[in-house]
């Protein structure tokens, strides 16, 4: 069975990763100032893009999901000719339309999909399925990597999705933002009420930054923080102790919109990566796409991780 997992550009994984698995990236449109462009930008131009100030409260910047033609479109062209399974796996519902357009579009896919493969002599049908991660940044990228593990390793393409919807339940997305004047304008525009403004020029003056859970379709406040580079090293150090209790898959993924090399500045990172290697857990790092970095801002730090003591918060 030749297969791809399908993600869009909310996940987060490394360059890397991806070119070396067979996971293919839907990228998302983003607008940002008067141009629209797919989110497929190398991690060298997006550090560019995040270092340049363009990326600002007062920049016009948006991410929109592919359209349900476009979808269609996009399955035709670069899945149905090359693998005969497809599994495809969205950012959180509660995030964006990109589920309800798979739900929208697969009954012409598959329709589609016969039509195409008899031209072609095709022998085996086309296989789709889609599910929503329930997850978005590096925990969805998580939820990928994990999906990527099990088939690879021989998993029954059967049994997949109920899996994925167990281990969803326990993939943890951690973020923490810079900038609160601009992360209250992108929640504001999403309809989400976060903190007024006055509160949030009071926080990045202060410099009290929030960490933030992400898991199961749901979206909290889990802890404030007096500067953002005590909140990343708080992350750091739950996943340390997370790592010492036990991981229901041994991956970490670690994202930040800016160059990797900052990563180096946090004094609890070198420590996880002491922790993981005596450990056997693997650490993916990337640049943070625009995808996400639109709604967070430059600089913006995310961390997933499936923990078996799920009781415990940063």
């Amino acid at each position: 069975m030749k297969y791809t997992i399908i993600i869009d550009s909310s996940a987060q994984l490394p360059e890397s990763f991806i070119k070396d698995r067979p996971i293919t990236v839907l990228p998302f449109a983003v607008s940002l100032n008067g141009e629209t462009f797919s989110d497929r930008i190398s991690e060298t131009s997006l550090v560019q893009i995040y270092n340049s100030g363009e990326i600002t409260v007062d920049a016009k910047i948006d991410s929109s999901p592919i359209t349900s033609e476009g979808l269609i479109q996009f399955m035709i062209e670069e899945i149905i000719p090359n693998y005969d399974t497809a599994i495809c796996q969205t950012v959180a519902m509660a995030h964006s339309a990109a589920y309800e357009n798979y739900t929208n579009s697969i009954n012409s896919i598959l329709i589609k999909s016969r039509e195409l493969r008899h031209e072609l002599k095709l022998p085996r049908p086309f296989r789709m399925t889609y599910m929503s991660t329930g997850n978005t940044s590096t925990g969805q990228g998580l939820v990928a990597a994990y999906g990527d593990a099990m088939i690879s390793g021989g998993y029954e393409y059967n049994k997949y999705k109920l899996q994925i919807e167990k281990f969803k339940r326990v993939a943890k997305t951690y973020t923490t933002i810079k900038d609160m004047v601009y992360g209250r304008h992108k929640s504001k525009q999403r309809g989400v009420n976060s903190v007024s403004y006055p509160t949030a020029v009071i926080m990045n003056k202060t410099g009290v930054v929030p960490i933030v859970c992400n898991n199961d379709d749901k979206m909290w406040v889990i802890a404030l923080q007096p500067k953002f580079e005590k909140a990343v090293n708080r992350i750091f150090a739950y996943a340390i102790d997370r790592i010492r209790d036990g991981l229901y898959f041994k991956t970490i993924i670690v994202s930040i919109a800016d160059d990797l090399g900052e990563l180096d500045n946090f004094s609890e990172y070198a420590k996880l990566k002491h922790a993981a290697e005596q450990e056997g857990v693997r650490i993916l790092v990337n640049v943070m796409t625009l995808t996400i970095a639109s709604n967070y801002g430059p600089g913006s730090f995310s961390l997933g991780i499936a923990p078996k003591n799920t009781k415990v918060e940063p």
